[in-house]
């Protein structure tokens, strides 16, 4: 993951604690999976600690998808061009 790579470049440790607040909102998700609101169309967003990104996901009752956890600035790119979340560039 190049935001680990990133985190650890700018300090040592760094890539860590940002992989641990990711699993750290996944886990969350997948306790608490409708706690989340939907942001665009059938996906939800969790937000991630410390860090500027969200985890993206689309739940059907039962059943989580996570698609994508990504950056915000790039998320904001996206709204702002209308392209869609699924954009092949994204996933």
């Amino acid at each position: 993951m190049e935001a680990y790579a990133w985190y650890e470049e700018q300090q040592v440790g760094l890539g860590e604690e940002f992989l641990r607040c990711v699993d750290a909102c996944i886990q969350s998700i997948l306790r608490h999976p409708k706690l989340y609101e939907t942001k665009f169309k059938n996906y939800r967003r969790g937000l991630v600690r410390r860090f500027p990104y969200g985890v993206f996901y689309e739940y059907i009752e039962n059943e989580n998808t996570v698609m994508t956890v990504m950056e915000f600035f790039i998320v904001l790119k996206i709204l702002k061009n209308g392209m869609s979340v699924c954009h092949p560039n994204i996933f």
